[in-house]
């Protein structure tokens, strides 16, 4: 085993026998420039440009290769996300200016950069994938057993443990609501054509649950992120349409509902705020 040290600000931990790196060690803030070990090979001392030394000791912590080289990994593919939301953004700059002052290619940038991928995002993304293929699996299986028995009544499949005890569309709910809403956009955006149109079949059956849709708003930034980005398919997919119309049919009250909602809790912030004041002014004359 060896140790290097290099201009990456890290320490590395090397496996000579396999030419396997095992570990990296951050700390330093600027290059690292000396490094010292131990006789007993107990601690490693390193020198950095930043001006600061410091020890590292050996533990009886329990190491594992396979951890470390998947935390690796994760990084890595953070920093080339990273990287790849920065060109984008950087190419979207270069533009000429319109009317107001602003260029096309900053727009382009920003709308990028809301988009931008990052290891949250696309770990989202496939959860959802994943359920959409669960749930439609879980869907098939429940029309073979009631094509299965015709003359008699439909025998429902055995129990699927991976679906929680959930139906299909909860399923899938459970998925979408676990997505950060600062990730929600870029997951969806993500999404195959295919998956996204099953995505929008949930979406009605959503807005029919408790509280006479509870997930309202969910559904229709869902929606509306889906029928963005997928307009020119759906209009050319005659399967679309009948979704599209139900969709319509559900999400509109649904919304109404929601503006409703916010206009009386308005109302009755703002007739709060007047009793506050007069309440105030009653007190200060006194």
């Amino acid at each position: 085993y060896c140790f290097t040290v290099g201009k990456d600000r890290l320490v590395k931990y090397w496996d000579v026998d396999r030419h396997e790196m095992l570990m990296e060690m951050p700390g330093h803030h600027a290059e690292v420039w000396a490094l010292a070990v131990s006789s007993y090979g107990d601690f490693v001392i390193t020198g950095s440009h930043d001006r600061s030394l410091r020890r590292w000791d050996r533990t009886q912590e329990p190491f594992f290769v396979e951890e470390e080289r998947e935390k690796r990994l994760e990084s890595m593919f953070e920093a080339d996300l990273e990287r790849g939301g920065a060109d984008v953004s950087g190419a979207g700059g270069e533009g000429e200016p319109d009317g107001t002052g602003s260029s096309k290619g900053a727009e382009e940038g920003t709308a990028a950069s809301a988009g931008r991928k990052t290891l949250d995002s696309v770990s989202a993304a496939d959860n959802i994938i994943e359920a959409l293929e669960m749930a439609a699996h879980e869907v098939e299986r429940h029309k073979e057993a009631a094509a299965a028995d015709i003359h008699g009544a439909p025998k429902a499949p055995p129990m699927n443990p991976l679906m929680l005890g959930l139906t299909p569309s909860a399923y899938v709910l459970r998925a979408v609501v676990a997505v950060k809403s600062a990730d929600l956009e870029s997951a969806l955006l993500m999404l195959p054509f295919s998956d996204a149109l099953r995505l929008l079949t949930y979406l009605p059956e959503w807005l029919q649950q408790s509280a006479g849709g509870a997930h309202a708003e969910l559904s229709c930034r869902t929606a509306v992120l889906l029928l963005r980005l997928h307009h020119a398919q759906l209009v050319a997919t005659a399967g679309a349409r009948h979704v599209l119309l139900k969709l319509r049919r559900y999400l509109r009250p649904a919304v109404q509902a929601l503006k409703d909602t916010s206009g009386f809790n308005a109302a009755g912030l703002r007739h709060i705020q007047r009793l506050v004041k007069e309440r105030s002014s009653m007190m200060a004359d006194d």
